[in-house]
């Protein structure tokens, strides 16, 4: 399993934290921080990736930008998390998790729709 250390909030040339207009903005930083892999599944991927929230940014709108709330995820990661299944079940392991997941799903026959 690929660790997923983000590490602390990415500082400007002055040393100051780097400020998020919008979560998207975090997606550069984040890539070279852990890598252009899903934080969930461990794809490598070269494109169409996202910047994911571990917990929902609602009811608390701070953790919209907040750089520890953000992971990169795949296509069908970040579309299984936005489809109302909530928060990944291990913010400090979540390759491990969905991966996991993924293999029980194989091995049952089903797929996510």
């Amino acid at each position: 399993m690929r660790p997923v250390e983000r590490g602390n909030c990415p500082q400007d040339t002055a040393g100051n934290r780097i400020p998020f207009a919008q979560y998207r903005d975090a997606r550069d930083h984040l890539i070279d921080r852990i890598g252009d892999y899903c934080s969930y599944c461990e794809v490598c991927l070269h494109s169409s990736i996202h910047v994911e929230h571990v917990r929902p940014k609602q009811p608390q709108p701070a953790l919209e930008r907040a750089w520890t709330n953000f992971l990169l995820a795949c296509e069908e990661d970040h579309r299984a998390d936005g489809a109302g299944s909530g928060p990944r079940a291990s913010a400090l392991q979540p390759a491990r998790s969905a991966l996991e997941e993924k293999v029980g799903r194989m091995g049952r026959g089903t797929s996510r729709a």
